[in-house]
């Protein structure tokens, strides 16, 4: 019986390693059990390093990879029988701890410096999911949906943009900042944080002015591939220096979206997803680690995407390279 407590756990084929499967131990999770051994042995050879890399499958089993990975999904791991697999910071591995083989975020490398501010983990003086953002990774983290409707959109009282109504869940609906939420994590009590990594998505393809209300700044971007993130916004001025924004946006309405001339509100609600990036955080007090770290030459830091949950380094610390078994390389 494998046990997912806290972290993603992982059934691989026990034989391919010669370990046994364990649990975590920590924040409460969904229990699995594996059903059955789905792995798949391949073996290439790096005529450079001489290592033997072999390549197996997981199962996921929990929740602390969350939004990104979910129960039951199957994993393609690159493994190495040396310590000479590249790792990259943001990349998914799959570790062992605790007695039990996991999935996690590869967030922190030897020599980088890990610190805490307002919350929010950097490493060297970078929020990780910034230095993600500008990365090209294999599986990045996805992105967490803020809960809204059509109804929540309201055309400006200029008539051009529609200008995004937020409404706080936990205060009966009314007014109010959007917070970092994970809405699969109904069992989770936590305290909670406004975000300041917004994001839109269009179900169908549109490209067209969308301006964010972030701390206070309004930043404008063009939607591009489907998607436009406050992350990629400049701040939205005129040739004449004037800031061209309705006048309901501000952070708690924090969304405007440009409207086309004579095109239904109805129809370009229903084609809209409000969402948010994964911030990653360490604001709960049992929690271990003691910032700032310095990583040593074999330590390595690494991070659940479902943030509240998830078992990591934040409660174990850093982890040995030996207890890394290999690089994620695709997910189904």
């Amino acid at each position: 019986m494998l046990v997912g407590c806290g972290g993603v756990a992982l059934l691989l084929v026990s034989a391919l390693l010669g370990f046994r499967l364990g649990s975590d131990a920590g924040v409460a999770e969904h229990q699995g059990t594996a059903r059955s051994d789905i792995g798949r042995r391949n073996r290439t050879v790096d005529p450079h390093q001489r290592t033997t890399r072999r390549q197996s499958k997981f199962l996921v089993r929990g929740r602390s990879m969350l939004p990104t990975l979910s129960e039951g999904q199957v994993c393609d791991v690159m493994l190495s029988d040396q310590e000479t697999l590249p790792l990259r910071r943001g990349d998914l591995v799959a570790v062992r701890f605790a007695d039990g083989n996991h999935v996690k975020r590869l967030a922190g490398i030897p020599g980088d410096r890990i610190e805490l501010q307002q919350g929010r983990l950097s490493f060297n003086g970078n929020r990780l999911e910034d230095w993600i953002a500008n990365a090209t990774i294999a599986i990045p983290p996805a992105m967490v949906e803020v809960p809204s409707n059509p109804g929540d959109w309201r055309r400006s009282k200029e008539g051009s943009w529609i200008v995004y109504h937020h409404r706080d869940p936990y205060r009966d609906d009314q007014p109010g900042l959007v917070h970092d939420d994970y809405p699969m994590n109904v069992d989770v009590k936590r305290g909670l944080n406004p975000v300041d990594r917004l994001a839109i998505e269009f179900k169908s393809p549109s490209r067209r002015r969308v301006l964010f209300s972030i701390g206070g700044e309004v930043l404008a971007t063009l939607v591009a591939g489907g998607t436009a993130r406050s992350r990629d916004g400049a701040p939205n001025l005129q040739p004449d220096g004037k800031k061209a924004i309705p006048p309901e946006l501000t952070d708690v309405h924090p969304i405007a979206v440009e409207l086309t001339p004579g095109e239904s509100i109805n129809e370009l609600t229903q084609n809209l997803r409000v969402v948010r990036e994964i911030e990653f955080r360490d604001d709960v007090r049992r929690r271990k680690a003691r910032y700032p770290i310095r990583l040593g030459a074999d330590q390595y830091f690494v991070l659940g995407d479902n943030v509240p949950v998830s078992v990591d380094s934040r409660e174990i610390g850093p982890l040995p390279r030996s207890a890394i078994l290999g690089r994620v390389v695709s997910c189904r």
